[in-house]
């Protein structure tokens, strides 16, 4: 029986060294902002609940939503669009754009940003 543990023929100079790995360059990498759900007040949640539930977000944004909080993609145009009706999230999309970031994770256990508003809310 062979080894399920072994590598396979074609494979086995590299297969257990991934360290050469780390110097190639990957397009597919991208960052997120991980921030506290606190950052955002209610009404703010409330609209991240909707697009959620509706897809309706313009321009277009990807927005999944755990127990603990809301994973949403970074679109530049959203946080101008927001910002009329919106208290946090417009800041808080201009801060991940500012940063390099194409996601935003807001989390019940998340880090507080220093630069970003808290709001002590339920």
């Amino acid at each position: 029986m062979p080894d399920p543990d072994a590598a396979p023929a074609e494979l086995a100079p590299d297969a257990r060294d991934f360290g050469h790995m780390a110097n190639v360059p990957s397009g597919n990498v991208q960052r997120v902002l991980d921030l506290s759900v606190g950052h955002l007040p209610r009404v703010d949640r409330d609209w991240l609940e909707r697009v959620r539930k509706t897809g309706d977000a313009w321009p277009p944004a990807l927005c999944l939503a755990g127990a603990n909080g809301w994973l949403f993609s970074v679109v530049p145009d959203l946080a101008l669009d927001l910002s009329d009706h919106l208290v946090a999230l417009p800041a808080i999309l201009a801060r991940a754009w500012a940063l390099g970031c194409d996601y935003v994770i807001l989390d019940s256990d998340g880090p507080v940003d220093e630069v970003l508003p808290f709001f002590e809310e339920d």
